[in-house]
């Protein structure tokens, strides 16, 4: 789940306990004890409690999340569910509430209620049904603050399941929407990172225009505040000096978002995590094949602490989990002993059993 959406779950749990909504700010600062009037692609209309001043109102694209005041109790329970980690129990409940016209909550509220859901969805990885609510309210809400935010995510679903050109199609929607109706530069710079990252999957492309394409966007970003996207550019960067062998600049990419992860989306910095481990598999690898086993133990202990730390730590981003499992059990393999030998056995199991249809599920005996 990413962080716009975590920050929004969190905020959502005390809707219960509040008596108005509050508006959360791109910039950190909230607009608080108002009741919202209506959202909209360009704007939020509320008033203040008691209805001093009459309506007012704010830009969607300066809008980070809001707390909704009065929502169901389905709704609220599955938000809750979602946030201790129960996706698929938490995700039908919230989007089934969204979606029953027979109750009385409000547009914004179902249409936040689909995204959340879907965008929690895809964490989990069953993207067919999150597919299926970013649809949902594309076609049902089509004057929501979230438009942005749900076709995002359906390129998302759509490159996850390989549909590569319907994907980058997706993102250059994004892209030309956030220009022309006025979406906001960040997301114009996330369709960006994207598109290139989409690119990158589909393979085929010009490798060195797609890392220039990263390099120009991180600074870009860096420039205009946008430090999420920076990180994730930072990220990707590491990710192909790391397919290129060139450990030399994939390590200090990867450290300086590990430097960072407190402040960082928790699936970049298990992806930094991975890398970091991928780096150093490699060079223990390399280490071994020079003759020097017992020196190419110690750097595979050091990599089975960042994959063991992606397992555990980051157990949430479920995306990455299957192969931080792998190369644990492969760095156990490679250290030897009895010990070891018996945690690569049960993380085989582990890795077959939770993910059989993963291609590192394929790879183990």
């Amino acid at each position: 789940m990413n962080t716009l959406a975590r920050l929004l779950l969190a905020a959502s749990l005390t809707t219960g306990l509040l008596r108005a909504d509050d508006i959360v700010l791109v910039d950190g600062n909230t607009i608080d004890g108002v009741s919202i009037q209506s959202e909209t692609i360009t704007e939020i209309k509320y008033r203040k409690s008691g209805g001093r001043g009459g309506v007012q109102s704010v830009p969607s694209s300066d809008v980070r999340t809001v707390t909704y005041s009065s929502t169901n109790a389905d709704y609220r329970e599955g938000l809750k569910l979602l946030l201790a980690g129960d996706t698929l129990e938490g995700a039908g409940l919230l989007a089934g509430a969204a979606s029953d016209t027979g109750n009385r909550l409000e547009n914004h509220h179902r249409a936040t209620g689909l995204v959340t859901a879907a965008d929690a969805l895809i964490g989990y990885g069953d993207m067919e049904s999150a597919l299926g609510l970013y649809n949902e309210l594309l076609h049902d809400y089509k004057d929501t603050r979230h438009q942005p935010r749900a076709l995002l995510g359906r390129a998302r679903a759509d490159l996850a399941l390989g549909n590569h050109d319907a994907a980058i199609g997706g993102f250059q929607q994004l892209k030309d929407n956030a220009t022309s109706l006025g979406y906001g530069q960040q997301w114009e710079m996330e369709a960006t990172f994207f598109e290139l990252f989409a690119r990158q999957v589909k393979g085929g492309g010009d490798i060195g225009a797609i890392r220039d394409g990263y390099a120009d966007l991180k600074a870009k970003a860096e420039s205009a505040g946008f430090a999420a996207i920076a990180t994730k550019c930072g990220l990707q960067l590491g990710r192909l000096n790391l397919a290129a062998k060139d450990y030399n600049r994939a390590l200090p990419a990867f450290n300086d978002i590990i430097a960072e992860r407190l402040d960082t989306d928790r699936a970049v910095a298990a992806g930094a995590y991975l890398g970091r481990g991928s780096c150093l598999f490699a060079l223990a690898d390399k280490t071994r094949s020079s003759g020097n086993a017992e020196g190419a133990k110690d750097d595979f202990k050091a990599a089975l602490l960042d994959f063991l730390r992606v397992h555990t730590h980051y157990a949430d981003v479920q995306e990455v989990q299957a192969e931080a499992i792998y190369w644990a059990n492969q760095c156990f393999e490679n250290i030897g002993g009895s010990e070891n030998d018996y945690h690569a056995a049960v993380l085989k199991a582990r890795l077959k059993g939770k993910y059989p249809r993963s291609p590192w599920a394929a790879r183990v005996d």
